[in-house]
């Protein structure tokens, strides 16, 4: 054997072709291991990749608006990044969304002239929904707790215009004074607070009748407005005079006044109500910390140049600064009170919110009525994927679904069980109208009878609105057939009891009635052995030989009848002797007319015995 020597890559020496073998196998094998195992881990990475890309789109986001770019950032905050920008009209620079997150209205301030609009963005898929006409120059927004109206600062239209949302129409334009600058809504929904910029004032409105109920003084230029979460006070930044003035709305007077920083734009408080946070516009860049409890600033965070507007996090966690003069946003950990990341967004942004992903639902819609029977509407169960619901009284339903298509069904017992498919879109109602038929519906077919003459059995349809799809054929009780329902006769049956029932989608009807088909004879059985009645060819169109054999002389009746049992032609009625006889019948009937196509019955008649054969003429 030829020996090798071989430094491998792990520098082991192979003296001899069989270790030369099994190091090339083996390290084959390795290799093959390896790669199977990164192919695993990329694969499982890339599925967890792919999943963390799919949900985080629906993660919480913050809009900002860019002033000077007309178009909103919408930044994604699992990643600090901006997934999408969106045009508006002129000037965008107040946000509000609907407490469902399904919905963000932007008021348009203008820049080089004033603006009259605000935008209507649907966030499950950041499009522009509709642009709303509302007074001179808005400057902001806020919208009921209960989502139902959206309150307009009309800077220099000096109103406020109220929009009804359901319908994103005006519903009133209220004159309220000089330089509305700033609104915000209490957390009961139940007044309005407008920021007065030119009057230095805060006033009240009373949401119920769009009325002025106070008028509070504070510093000078009061620009924005934030609410403690129980309500009890509110916050207002006064640019001019550099502070923060504390508003008690029990009573609505001024408690404190609080010095910050140059020009206080912005303030939030955080989701626990312990801390305001205020952004300061000019000179310090920073965004000053009070305490609630004491009303004292505790901290003070420098952020980017000219900061307007601050939102935090859903859990309080984190603040977003947007930056004017350096078109970014900064982000504070609220634990250590750092910025943490600056995102670079577009010219001077203005506004910020930040909300959750919408429930991006549709809705199935109808009403359930109830045909016979003596069952409860409202025990009805209606089910869509994995939704459930009962009707009311009235029997109107509705449940709330996320987009697709469904099978939509509806139970009741006694009751022939609804089924439909229905498609689902978001924002969108399906109206699906249900009918419940008691199973008294499921009627049988009627006047079942034998007819002797042709030996069939025929009846009547159901007498019914639903739609039947076959027949069950009863012999002695047990099924024997099942035929179309678009036929309404069955040949040959053979002696014994017999009834039909109606086969629905739903079920099976009860019985028709009963009809006995005659017994033959001992003696009779044996002469239908001996005698065959045949005809060819069969189907005819001209003539067709009807052939039969006797076995000894008998008197002989050969008929033709029509389906309805009417004789047409006597083609045979004399005795015959024993043996083979054969009849040509052309097509016509006792007058020599012809008749028209279709299934006819043939009848021998021997003695008291009856043959029969059906004969098709096209």
């Amino acid at each position: 054997m030829q020996n090798y020597k071989i430094i491998s890559e792990k520098n082991v020496i192979l003296n001899n072709s069989n270790q030369v073998k099994d190091y090339i196998y083996k390290t084959i094998k390795y290799k093959e291991v390896i790669m199977k195992k990164l192919f695993r881990v990329f694969f499982i990475s890339f599925f967890f990749i792919f999943i963390k890309i799919q949900i985080s789109y629906c993660e919480e986001r913050a809009y900002v608006t860019n002033w000077e770019s007309d178009n909103i950032s919408v930044i994604q905050l699992s990643n600090d990044t901006v997934i999408e920008t969106i045009p508006t009209v002129a000037g965008p620079l107040g946000l509000a969304f609907t407490p469902d997150y399904k919905y963000v209205y932007v008021t348009n301030y203008g820049m080089a002239a004033c603006n009259n609009k605000v935008t209507v963005i649907q966030t499950s898929d950041n499009t522009v929904q509709c642009v709303i006409t509302v007074g001179n120059c808005p400057a902001q927004i806020a919208i009921t707790p209960d989502g139902e109206l959206g309150y307009v600062a009309n800077y220099f239209g000096d109103t406020f215009s109220v929009i009804e949302i359901s319908t994103n129409s005006v519903v009133a334009t209220v004159p309220i004074g000089n330089g509305p600058m700033g609104v915000s809504i209490t957390p009961d929904g139940q007044y309005a607070y407008f920021a007065m910029e030119q009057e230095g004032t805060v006033k009240v409105v009373q949401i119920s009748d769009n009325t002025v109920i106070a008028t509070i003084n504070v510093g000078s230029s009061p620009y924005r407005i934030a609410f403690t979460p129980d309500g009890a006070y509110a916050y207002v930044t006064n640019r001019f005079s550099n502070n923060v003035s504390v508003i008690q709305t029990s009573d609505n007077t001024v408690i404190a006044t609080i010095g910050v920083g140059g020009w206080p734009h912005g303030v939030a408080i955080t989701p626990d109500g312990e801390y305001a946070y205020v952004v300061n516009f000019l000179q310090s860049n920073s965004v000053s910390v009070i305490q609630t409890s004491t009303n004292s600033v505790v901290n003070t965070i420098s952020v980017g140049s000219a900061p307007k507007a601050i939102a935090f996090t859903l859990d309080g966690e984190y603040a977003y600064v947007t930056n004017g003069g350096s078109n970014s946003v900064s982000v504070i950990e609220i634990s250590t009170g750092t910025v943490v990341e600056t995102i670079p967004v577009n010219t001077n942004p203005s506004g910020i919110i930040i909300g959750n992903c919408p429930e991006v639902t549709g809705w199935i819609e109808g009403t359930v009525s109830l045909e016979g029977g003596s069952g409860n509407v409202e025990d009805v169960v209606i089910t869509a994927g994995f939704e459930c619901t009962n009707p009311d009284a009235s029997g109107f339903y509705s449940i709330e679904i996320e987009p697709g298509i469904y099978n939509v069904t509806a139970t009741l017992k006694n009751y022939i069980p609804y089924n439909d498919t229905v498609t689902v879109i978001t924002g969108q109602t399906s109206v699906v109208d249900i009918v419940l038929y008691s199973l008294d519906f499921l009627a049988p077919p009627e006047n079942l009878t034998y007819n002797n003459i042709g030996d069939y059995l025929t009846w009547d349809p159901p007498q019914t609105i639903l739609d039947w799809i076959a027949y069950n054929v009863y012999k002695d009780y047990t099924i024997i057939a099942t035929i179309p329902d678009t036929s309404g006769i069955f040949f040959n049956p053979s002696p014994g009891i017999y009834f039909l029932t109606a086969v629905y989608e739903y079920g099976e009807s009860v019985p028709s009635n009963i009809v006995e088909v005659p017994t033959v004879g001992t003696e009779d059985r044996l002469q239908v052995q001996n005698i065959k009645l045949n005809n060819y060819p069969n189907p005819f169109n001209e003539l067709t030989v009807i052939s039969y054999t006797l076995k000894v002389s008998e008197r002989v009746s050969l008929k033709i009848y029509d389906m309805q049992g009417h004789e047409t032609r006597t083609l045979v009625n004399e005795k015959q002797t024993a043996g083979k006889h054969s009849v040509i019948w052309d097509g016509t009937d006792d007058r020599g007319m012809p008749i028209g196509p279709g299934v006819y019955i043939c009848r021998l008649q021997v003695r008291n015995l009856l043959f029969r054969k059906k004969i098709i003429v096209q």
